[in-house]
């Protein structure tokens, strides 16, 4: 899973899409989910909006810049605090187990590149270590 912390008006956030996009046709099928997590900002297009007409907005935009991954739109800074985003974009890949395996916390090309070698090396990983499950069986 690689959860995408971003805006619709952040200029760093937009320059990762083709990444992401990439990422999403190539390990899609090998079990990568990918979710871009935003929040309700009550603008957009240079003008106040409601929660309803910022959600269509995220939709076009969605489209417009043919993001095929899912979306999430948060209303409260919860996910935010939860992962102590302090600035977007930022990036959490989790592995099958879920753990926390590598955070990109901007979109530097160093950093993207990191992100990117993370990815087959976590889809590579079994979902279970065998050892624990042996045991468990045991037990």
């Amino acid at each position: 899973m690689l959860l995408d912390f971003w805006a619709h008006w952040c200029g760093p956030c937009r320059y990762t899409f083709p990444k992401l996009i990439r990422w999403h046709e190539q390990y899609k099928n090998k079990g990568l989910v990918i979710l871009g997590l935003t929040d309700y900002f009550g603008h957009g297009e240079g003008r106040t909006m409601t929660q309803a007409e910022e959600l269509d907005y995220l939709r076009k935009f969605k489209k417009l810049n043919k993001l095929p991954y899912g979306f999430v739109v948060a209303d409260s800074k919860v996910n935010d605090i939860n992962y102590g985003v302090t600035a977007i974009p930022s990036s959490f890949l989790i592995d099958r187990r879920g753990n926390l395996r590598f955070i990109a916390s901007n979109a530097s090309e160093p950093e993207l590149s990191r992100l990117e070698m993370m990815i087959p090396k976590l889809l590579n990983e079994p979902a279970e270590n065998k050892t624990e499950t042996a045991a468990s069986v045991k037990n």
